[in-house]
């Protein structure tokens, strides 16, 4: 299933997640679900508009789960985790457990951002949804998850693992 998981507010805008996925669906027949784990002001609105859909099958809306083992659980079944305009922590955390990252060029950021590599560690996409569903089909061919799935893990045990910001904060503090 593709996977987003964070707070649920306007500013990260799960609209377009949900429109992306809305207009994937019209041509993918067999298309994976989405998950959305996370409690915030929109997930009234987020389960409202899911019904209207008629999506409730395919879009689930799992409220929010802070356990690390059912986290972990949950992205070790996931193809990509998507955040349409914001990459956090939870970039970081998706590479941890060897998941790729999609996301706007232009997301909310503090700095994280920099860690997906298009292409790579994950994608890119301009802030449309019609560009989003194309990023997340490329996610329906299993291949390219493992690949972009092992790249994130990779770079993250790589430069990003906590020895390593362990070691730049106290190098940059003695």
């Amino acid at each position: 299933y593709f996977l987003f998981i964070g707070s649920l507010y306007k500013a990260k805008k799960i609209n377009i997640l949900i429109d992306a996925y809305v207009l994937l669906s019209k041509s993918e027949t067999d298309l994976p679900k989405l998950k959305i784990v996370g409690s915030g002001s929109e997930y009234i609105m987020l389960k409202d508009k899911i019904i209207l859909l008629g999506l409730e099958n395919k879009i689930i809306l799992l409220g929010e789960i802070i356990d690390i083992k059912k986290i972990s659980q949950i992205y070790s079944k996931s193809l990509v985790t998507i955040s349409p305009n914001q990459a956090g922590l939870s970039v970081l955390n998706s590479f941890s457990n060897g998941c790729g990252f999609i996301s706007s060029e232009s997301a909310i950021t503090g700095g994280e951002r920099f860690n997906i590599i298009d292409g790579v560690t994950g994608n890119f996409f301009d802030g449309s949804y019609e560009d989003l569903s194309k990023k997340m089909l490329l996610y329906t061919n299993l291949e390219y998850v493992n690949k972009i799935g092992l790249n994130a893990y990779n770079f993250y045990n790589n430069f990003r693992n906590p020895s390593i910001w362990k070691e730049g904060f106290l190098k940059n503090i003695l």
